[in-house]
C-alpha cells in the first residue's frame, strides 16, 4: 500500500467508516489487500470508536459563521493564495460534494487537478500541507461537513497507524 492509499483508509477510518468494502470502496485499495492489514485497520477502527463515544467533545461541526480560513496569507494578494485557501472557501459551504467543490475551485481559478488535492489536503489533517489546521468529514452522503477542529488528540495514534499501514 503507497502513502496516498494509506492516507485515504485512514481517512475513511477517522470519518467514521467501519467496514472493509466502505474503506477499499472509498480509498480505492483492493480488499484482500486490506485484509492484509486487518489487525491494524481494526486497532484503528476501535480508536475512532473511542475517540467519537468519550473524546470528541470539543469537535463539532463548525456551524455559522464559518471559522476564519488558516490558509490566508494577508501578506499576499488574492492571485497569490495557496489552492488550499481556495479549497478551505469550499469545503466549508453547505451540502458541498466533492464534484461541486472542485467546480466551485475551477470558479475560483483553479485547475481540476490542483482543487482535487487542495481538498484533500485541506481535509485531511496530517498532510504536510494542512499541519492539523483544518479538518472536514465526509459524511455517508458523499458531503463535506467542515469541523470545528482537527482531531488533534489523535495526532501520535493516527501517525503510528499511517506508518503501519506503509
Amino acid at each position: 500500500m503507497n502513502t496516498l492509499q494509506a492516507d485515504q483508509v485512514v481517512k475513511a477510518i477517522v470519518d467514521g467508516v467501519d467496514e472493509y468494502s466502505k474503506i477499499a470502496a472509498r480509498s480505492g485499495v483492493d480488499p484482500i489487500e486490506l485484509t492484509e492489514h486487518a489487525e491494524t485497520i481494526d486497532r484503528g477502527i476501535q480508536l475512532l470508536r473511542g475517540f467519537y463515544k468519550y473524546g470528541h467533545e470539543n469537535m463539532k461541526p463548525a456551524g455559522l459563521p464559518p471559522p476564519p480560513n488558516p490558509y490566508l496569507d494577508k501578506g499576499k494578494p488574492m492571485d497569490g493564495q495557496s489552492p488550499e485557501y481556495f479549497a478551505f472557501e469550499a469545503v466549508q459551504r453547505n451540502g458541498m460534494d466533492r464534484a461541486r467543490c472542485i467546480f466551485t475551485c475551477g470558479q475560483l481559478g483553479l485547475d481540476p487537478e490542483t482543487a482535487a488535492t487542495a481538498i484533500d489536503n485541506v481535509s485531511i489533517p496530517w498532510r504536510q500541507a494542512n499541519g492539523w489546521r483544518s479538518y472536514a468529514q465526509l459524511g455517508a452522503d458523499g458531503k463535506y461537513v467542515l469541523m470545528d477542529k482537527p482531531p488533534a488528540k489523535l495526532k501520535r495514534h493516527l501517525d503510528k497507524l499511517l506508518a503501519a499501514l506503509v
